[in-house]
């Protein structure tokens, strides 16, 4: 079996949110003709990466793009990770090699697929 470090080093997409009042965000998320999605990228180096893709209807593409930096708590149950100027703590619910659940600090769920 990988290490915990081996099974989250690599590129993941968020399929899902579910917010703390229980409200359920699909991603990718279309809404009136706009598209939107949300990557992750946790490199074993330590080094984070945070996408955000969003399109109009008709417009290619457009990506905004967050590095910062990533490690585990010292007993391994939570995600330490900073990006954008601001640090965060995300409890680790389900970790495999395909998949990622973790809640935020707002108490949102987050699931992650492995690309």
């Amino acid at each position: 079996m990988k290490t915990k470090k081996g099974r989250l080093s690599r590129e993941w997409e968020v399929v899902k949110v579910i917010d703390s009042d229980g409200e359920i965000y699909n991603f990718p998320m279309t809404v009136a003709g706009y598209s939107y999605g949300l990557e992750m990228e946790f490199a074993k180096n330590g080094d984070f990466t945070f996408t955000y893709s969003y399109s109009d209807p008709g417009e290619p593409t457009q990506f905004d793009v967050y590095d910062g930096g990533w490690d585990f708590s010292s007993d391994k149950e939570d995600l330490e990770v900073e990006f954008d100027g601001t640090r965060h703590n995300w409890q680790i619910l389900r970790l495999t090699s395909k998949e990622l659940w973790f809640e935020d600090e707002d108490r949102a769920e987050w699931h992650l697929e492995a690309k």
